[in-house]
């Protein structure tokens, strides 16, 4: 927080007040996984295009559920961000298994916000950020179809995890 430089402070009462506010965090002005989500949803390199999309979008959320709107994105994307992914492994001969791997971090969040660009692009609207901010409220309950992806991508690893000793 800045401290205040009002004239109606004397020098004693300011530096009173600079070392009550010593110890505060100075709080962060934006989130790394909202810049990484907007990243995401930017087109030939029109950030700030992005970036509008991504702020209208979390206001309308915050406006329907009166919830912090980026921690409810960060909830809703660590609850439907699958472990793993499948991917293809040949021994040279003609058959292909499907091997289970682990997704780091970023991989998951990136499956799972792809999973709600995809779905909000299926509503019906005109603008993508009311589109994008009606699927986060859909998935924040637990009805997006990006849950259904990650049930079926899980299963299917676990089919598959006899083929893991091959990579």
């Amino acid at each position: 927080m800045p401290v205040c430089t009002t004239p109606s402070l004397s020098p004693p009462e300011q530096q009173a007040q600079l070392d009550r506010l010593r110890d505060v965090a100075i709080p962060v002005k934006t989130d790394p996984t909202i810049q990484y989500l907007t990243n995401v949803i930017m087109r030939h390199g029109r950030k700030a295009r992005a970036q509008r999309i991504m702020s209208e979008a979390l206001y309308l959320v915050h406006l329907s559920t009166r919830r912090d709107p980026v921690e409810l994105l960060k909830s809703t994307l660590e609850r439907m961000s699958p472990l793993l992914k499948l991917r293809r492994y040949t021994d040279g001969g003609a058959r292909a298994e499907m091997v289970p791997v682990a997704l780091s971090e970023r991989q998951r969040i990136r499956h799972a916000w792809n999973w709600i660009v995809e779905a909000s692009d299926k509503r019906n609207s005109k603008s993508f950020s009311v589109r994008l901010a009606n699927e986060i409220i859909a998935a924040s309950n637990g009805s997006g179809s990006g849950f259904s992806k990650r049930e079926q991508l899980h299963k299917s690893g676990i089919a598959a995890r006899s083929f893991i000793k091959k990579l």
